[in-house]
C-alpha cells in the first residue's frame, strides 16, 4: 500500500525484473492536494497510456508531489505521462532532487506539456545517473497562462 500524506488534510527494490522502482515499497508520498476520485496512488499503479487512471489535484494552482525515500536511492530513468481531455492548456513540471533529507533541493528537469483539441496525451522520459537521492519533488504548474486548471499526472515511473 502506498504511504502518503495529503497536506490539505494534515498540515531500490526492482519490480518484475524490469528494474522499475516500486514506490510503495521504498518511499512515502507527500502531495499538496488530491481529488478523492483521482488519488495520488493512481500515478504509481503501473496503469499507463491513454485512458489510464490518473492523479488530479483537488484544487487549482501550483501543486507538489514529493517522494521521500526510506534510504538514499539511485535513479537511472524517470518517465512522466499526462493526459488532458477537458481544457486546452500548457502544464509545466519541474523535477527537483535532494540528497540531504530536504535541506536543499537541486533543479533537475523542466518539462512543458501542451494540450489542445487532438493533442491530449504526452509522455516524456529521461535517462539519468543519480545516486544518493533522499527526496524527489515534482512541482506542477497546471497552466502557464494562469487559467484556473487542476494539475494532472497519469504516471510517474522511476528505474
Amino acid at each position: 500500500m502506498l504511504r502518503k500524506t495529503v497536506l490539505k488534510a494534515t498540515p531500490s527494490k526492482p519490480q518484475r525484473g524490469t528494474g522499475e522502482i516500486e514506490i510503495a515499497d521504498v518511499a512515502s508520498v507527500v502531495v499538496t492536494s488530491e481529488d478523492p476520485d483521482h488519488p495520488v496512488e493512481n500515478a504509481f499503479d503501473h496503469s499507463r497510456g491513454l485512458g489510464a487512471s490518473e492523479w488530479v489535484a483537488e484544487e487549482t494552482g501550483e501543486q507538489s508531489i514529493v517522494l521521500a525515500f526510506d534510504s538514499p536511492h539511485a535513479i537511472r530513468r524517470i518517465a512522466i505521462e499526462v493526459e488532458e481531455n477537458e481544457v486546452a492548456r500548457s502544464q509545466k513540471v519541474q523535477v527537483l532532487i535532494s540528497r540531504d533529507q530536504e535541506f536543499t533541493y537541486d533543479p533537475l528537469l523542466h518539462q512543458g506539456f501542451n494540450f489542445s483539441p487532438g493533442t491530449n496525451f504526452e509522455r516524456e522520459q529521461w535517462e539519468l545517473d543519480l545516486k544518493g537521492i533522499t527526496h524527489l519533488q515534482l512541482r506542477i504548474m497546471p497552466d502557464t497562462a494562469g487559467k484556473a486548471c487542476r494539475a494532472r499526472l497519469t504516471s510517474l515511473d522511476l528505474w
